[in-house]
C-alpha cells in the first residue's frame, strides 16, 4: 500500500468511525441511505466554498487590523484578542457552521423522513462529517501523518460536536414547529386564548439556537487554539473534554428516549396547555354489545 493510500485511510478513518457510531444510535427508524449520502456530499461541497469565503473575509479583517496582523507581538492584549475573535468567530466559525446549516435546512426541514427527535442530530452530523472528512484529507496530505493523528482526536470530533449542538436545537425546533401548528389551529378555533403563542416563541428560540450555539462553540474552539498560550491550551483541553461529555451524553440520551415526533410534540403541548390533554387522549374502547339475556340467569315460573 502506497503512502497516499495510507494517508487517505488515516484522514477518513475518524469520520467513518463516528458516522457508523451515530448511525447505530438511530434506534427509532433508520434514515434512508440516499438522504444521509446527500447530506454527507453537501458537507464536502461546502468545504471549498467555505475556504473561498474565509479567505476573502480574513483578507478584509487583516486590512482592518493591519497593525495586529503585521506584528501581533506589538499589539496590546485587547487588540490581539479582538483580532483573533473576529477571525475565529466571524471569518471561520460563522462561515463554516452557516454553510453546514443551509443544506441541513434545504434537505431535511420539510422531509417526510424527519419524524423523530434523533433525526435532527444525525442529519447535522452527516453534513459535518462530509465537511470534516474532506478538510482532514487536505490537512493530512499537506502536513503528514502526525497532523492526521492529532486531528483524529481533536478537529474531526470537534466538527461532530458542533453538529450535535446544532442538531440538538434543530430537533427541538422541529418538535415545537409541530406543536405550533396545533397551537395555531386551537387558537383560531377559540379553544386557546388569542395571546397563546408559547410554541411559536420556543420554536423561534430553538431555530436561532441551531445556528448561534454551534457558531459560539466553534469560535471558542478555534480562538483558544489561536491565542497560543499555555493557559489557553489548558483551557482548550478542558473545553474539549467537556464537549466529548456533552456530545456522547446527548447522543445516548436522544437514542434512548427517541420515538415518533408527534408523541414528543403532544407531551410538550400538554405540559404548556394542560386543558388540551383531552384532545390528545386515546379514544375510549367501544362499548360492549348489549345482551338481550343477562348472563348466568334462568327463567322462573310462578305457580
Amino acid at each position: 500500500m502506497n503512502t497516499e493510500a495510507i494517508l487517505a485511510i488515516i484522514a477518513l478513518f475518524p469520520a467513518i468511525v463516528l458516522g457508523v457510531y451515530i448511525y447505530k444510535k438511530d434506534k427509532h427508524e433508520k434514515e434512508p441511505w440516499w438522504l444521509l449520502a446527500l447530506l454527507f456530499v453537501s458537507g464536502i461541497v461546502i468545504t471549498e466554498i467555505a475556504a473561498l469565503l474565509e479567505g476573502v473575509l480574513i483578507y478584509f479583517t487583516d486590512t482592518i487590523f493591519s497593525g495586529v496582523a503585521a506584528n501581533p507581538s506589538a499589539a496590546t492584549v485587547a487588540e490581539f484578542y479582538a483580532y483573533q475573535a473576529t477571525i475565529n468567530f466571524g471569518c471561520i466559525a460563522l462561515v463554516e457552521e452557516g454553510l453546514k446549516w443551509i443544506p441541513l435546512l434545504i434537505l431535511t426541514k420539510k422531509s417526510k423522513h424527519f419524524n423523530s427527535l434523533f433525526d435532527g442530530v444525525i442529519y447535522a452530523v452527516f453534513v459535518s462529517l462530509g465537511f470534516a472528512a474532506y478538510e482532514n484529507i487536505m490537512y493530512v496530505f499537506s502536513y503528514g501523518l502526525e497532523t492526521g493523528i492529532m486531528r483524529a482526536i481533536t478537529a474531526v470530533p470537534g466538527h461532530v460536536f458542533f453538529a450535535i449542538s446544532m442538531g440538538y436545537s434543530y430537533s427541538f425546533y422541529h418538535i415545537y414547529a409541530k406543536a405550533q401548528k396545533w397551537e395555531n389551529e386551537l387558537r383560531n378555533s377559540g379553544f386557546l386564548p388569542t395571546n397563546a403563542t408559547l410554541m411559536e416563541k420556543s420554536k423561534k428560540t430553538y431555530f436561532t439556537a441551531s445556528i448561534v450555539v454551534p457558531v459560539i462553540i466553534h469560535g471558542l474552539y478555534d480562538f483558544m487554539l489561536s491565542v497560543d498560550s499555555a493557559l489557553w491550551i489548558c483551557v482548550f483541553y478542558i473545553f474539549l473534554i467537556a464537549m466529548y461529555v456533552f456530545a456522547f451524553r446527548t447522543v445516548n440520551r436522544f437514542s434512548k428516549i427517541d420515538t415518533n415526533d408527534n408523541s414528543f410534540a403532544a407531551g410538550i403541548f400538554i405540559s404548556r396547555y394542560p386543558q388540551a390533554a383531552q384532545l390528545f387522549a386515546p379514544p375510549a374502547p367501544p362499548a360492549p354489545a348489549e345482551n338481550t339475556m343477562p348472563e348466568n340467569t334462568t327463567d322462573t315460573v310462578n305457580m
